[in-house]
């Protein structure tokens, strides 16, 4: 499945919780970013490593806002190399166990739906759809605007076709070659 598509859909849940009534959650925003942000950080640097490295990295993505550095990794985590006297004064940038004990066990039941087994063998790869993505932007907003019914229609498929040409070769060499 596409990482990028994933990493939104966990994110929305993220967001959705923080948009709860204070009584039901008391996740803010700015987490819902960070730990949408630190799910898209594991992806991206996590490619190419062995799956071993993948699921700890996962399990890093949530942790870490929990201020549990044990499946970080020292290259991104600076709380890793802080001093005792660093880490009591920076202790009230994250969530911290057990007191917030509840916004973690909400978090948990979202990150553990993305995180079993067979979910991350799902993203375990280096393929993303950047580039179909980028394209169906092009398309879109260039030849084929949605609010347009060109579908079926020869206007519509030479327009296709138009975009087609000047992705695959550059503007410049596909006009070259009309």
């Amino acid at each position: 499945s596409d990482p990028i598509h994933r990493s939104k859909n966990r994110g929305r849940e993220f967001y959705q919780l923080a948009n709860a009534a204070k009584k039901i959650s008391l996740l803010t925003k700015a987490d819902a970013e960070r730990l949408k942000r630190n799910w898209a950080y594991m992806l991206a640097q996590t490619r190419g490593q062995p799956f071993e490295v993948f699921v700890r990295a996962a399990e890093a993505a949530l942790l870490h806002h929990f201020n549990i550095h044990s499946h970080c990794d020292e290259k991104w985590c600076r709380a890793k190399k802080w001093s005792e006297e660093e880490q009591s004064k920076y202790r009230l940038q994250y969530w911290n166990l057990p007191e917030d004990e509840g916004i973690y066990r909400q978090c948990r039941a979202i990150h553990d739906k993305y995180t079993s087994e067979e979910e991350l063998r799902k993203l375990y790869h280096d393929f993303n759809t950047n580039a179909t993505e980028s394209f169906h932007s092009f398309l879109t907003t260039k030849f084929c605007p949605k609010h347009l019914n060109l579908c079926g229609t020869k206007c519509g498929e030479g327009r296709l076709y138009m975009a087609v040409g000047i992705i695959t070769l550059g503007y410049e060499e596909y006009c070259s070659k009309l």
